[in-house]
């Protein structure tokens, strides 16, 4: 797959262009953007209690999610950009608004070669099994209006770790009113709110009523896991707190993703001995369980995918 450069770092961007799909897959495959901002670690809670860095976890997550995106076709940027100085307090939460907003803004212009998705996630995520594709959780075609977000929950409420967005300028729009939303929320509360904050504030606004109901909550095991072993599929598994410190996601995670892609190279070349057209990856990965799986799973879902954010807790940290 061609590799660029992408205006917003010098880190590489997988373009969009896709191999030939499988028959197996029953329906096109969107154009599909995966996006992380990784900024330098800082010393953090858990690092100063621990006494380690996030690096070797930051970049282990680029690779988890590079190495996804070509197998299955998807785009992919790694964001580098300082939007903000150094010491900004807002500088954590306001980068991932800035570059989900700049990369929406980017994949507009680029028109029917441009991105129809973006996936945006937290670099403290890791690909759990890459058999799972991404283009199975999103809505069916018949699914009218499309959803503009796809969010989740977890037991505290509203998470903001890894969520899928439609590209729009109605998407457009709403980023910038979170960036506004910022000084607003500054002044009442005389603190900086975090990017799920700032989400949660500006979904609930009148003028944003659109949007929230364009909005969808999709399973949280799906993308968001926070433990390996539960009911459902799984691509991602967050490692949030303390759980980043667990060096033992270099064997259970990322050594169960590298599994399956063993096996699909194993299954690739079964598949190519009897195929007179060229055989990709991807070819492999859909003939395994997991991927029917997850993407019976998925349609059962968007029959009747509930609409809105009712019930949705929004947390002000």
């Amino acid at each position: 797959m061609a590799v660029s450069t992408s205006s917003t770092t010098s880190e590489p961007h997988v373009n969009l262009r896709h191999d030939e799909i499988p028959i197996s897959t029953a329906r096109p495959t969107p154009r599909v953007l995966i996006l992380q901002h990784v900024y330098p670690p800082k010393k953090s809670f858990w690092m100063n209690l621990r006494g380690k860095s996030e690096e070797s976890l930051y970049k282990a997550s680029i690779l988890s999610h590079q190495t996804y995106a070509r197998a299955w076709g998807h785009g992919y940027i790694l964001d580098r950009t300082r939007w903000l100085g150094a010491d900004d307090p807002r500088s954590k939460h306001l980068s991932k608004v800035y570059t989900l907003l700049h990369t929406v803004i980017t994949e507009l212009g680029r028109e029917e070669q441009g991105a129809e998705w973006i996936m945006f996630a937290d670099a403290d995520t890791l690909i759990l099994d890459p058999s799972i594709s991404l283009s199975e959780f999103l809505p069916q075609p018949h699914n009218h209006p499309s959803p503009i977000i796809l969010a989740n929950v977890d037991h505290r409420g509203f998470n903001a770790g890894v969520m899928i967005f439609r590209v729009s300028l109605r998407l457009a729009t709403f980023l910038m009113d979170m960036l506004a939303n910022e000084i607003e929320l500054f002044e009442s509360i005389g603190i900086h709110p975090s990017d799920k904050h700032l989400f949660g504030y500006t979904l609930q606004q009148d003028k944003h009523k659109d949007v929230a109901e364009a909005s969808v909550q999709i399973p949280q095991r799906w993308l968001n896991a926070y433990h390996i072993e539960g009911d459902g599929p799984a691509l991602h598994v967050h490692l949030v707190n303390q759980r980043k410190w667990e060096e033992d996601w270099k064997r259970t995670i990322i050594g169960r993703a590298d599994e399956v892609y063993e096996e699909a190279r194993r299954q690739k070349l079964v598949i190519s001995r009897g195929s007179s057209t060229r055989v990709g990856l991807r070819d492999a990965l859909v003939q395994m369980n997991s991927w029917r799986e997850a993407r019976d799973v998925a349609r059962e879902f968007w029959r009747d995918p509930k609409r809105g954010i009712g019930g949705i807790i929004f947390n002000e940290i």
